[in-house]
């Protein structure tokens, strides 16, 4: 008697963990991509420590922007040519960021006067 039930009791309770098991389905990745949207769309996720993604709609720069920058940091010697990393100077950096601003017509007041620009 002993013997017996040591033997049929973990298989009666393996029979039930595994009926129970098989009445709760797990969900699918269609069903909890529809409940994250719903979540975010009621606004539950605002007080996450993770930010919004933010879709990007266009372009930074124009081609000509970047390409007005590369040559203005390869005239000042800043691109690397397998060597050393070279660090562009603030100075150096603001004369790369107005050659971009030249190159698609937008200037401020610092970019017009060119000799508070020059740097050597």
């Amino acid at each position: 008697m002993i013997r017996s039930t040591r033997i049929l009791l973990p298989l009666v309770l393996t029979a039930v963990a595994g009926a129970a098991m098989a009445q709760s389905a797990p969900l699918t990745r269609a069903d909890v991509q529809a409940q994250a949207i719903a979540a975010r769309d009621a606004g539950h996720f605002e007080n996450m420590d993770t930010p919004r993604l933010v879709v990007p709609t266009g372009f930074a720069k124009t081609r000509a922007q970047v390409m007005a920058e590369t040559a203005a940091a390869q005239r000042l010697g800043l691109v690397n040519n397998s060597e050393f990393p070279k660090t562009a100077t603030p100075e150096q950096s603001e004369q790369i960021r107005l050659a971009g601003l030249r190159a698609i017509g937008q200037t401020t007041d610092l970019a017009q006067n060119p000799a508070q620009n020059v740097v050597q």
